[in-house]
């Protein structure tokens, strides 16, 4: 169902999300990363979700509270470490330590997927598909 006059999606069944732009690589990557961070080493961590302030030289406020944010929470990390892990692009290296996390504590990994569409689903328990609006609720 559809609004006439523009033509999108209308939400009737929670956030609806058009398949169109479903990409699965991307989408099991951010998955994982949400969902199974604590498989994740502490530079990955920094380098996967805090590089900005570190990478960017940024110097503002909000910067410096995202980096004691993480040395706090997470420890510290040598920034020239951080660094150096960026010679491509961050999306690669969170494919990457993502394909680690799959390989490694693979039994840990659920990677919760819909039973009608096969697309992933939100969160490991989430029981609605997002994409499709199958709903599933037995165990």
């Amino acid at each position: 169902m559809t609004n006439d006059e523009t033509d999108t999606p209308i939400n009737l069944l929670g956030p609806t999300v058009d398949a169109r732009y479903y990409d699965d690589e991307l989408a099991l990557t951010e998955y994982v990363w949400r969902h199974f961070r604590q498989f994740v080493t502490p530079f990955e961590l920094r380098v996967g979700m805090y590089a900005v302030p570190i990478v960017s030289d940024i110097d503002s406020e909000k910067g410096r509270r995202i980096y004691d944010h993480c040395e706090s929470k997470h420890g510290h990390v040598e920034d020239e470490a951080v660094r150096a892990a960026f010679p491509g692009d961050l999306a690669s290296f969170r494919l990457e330590t993502r394909r680690r996390l799959m390989r490694e504590p693979a039994e840990e990994v659920f990677v919760n997927r819909c039973r009608k569409c096969s697309r992933i689903v939100r969160t490991p328990t989430a029981r609605p598909c997002p994409w499709c609006k199958h709903r599933w609720y037995d165990t």
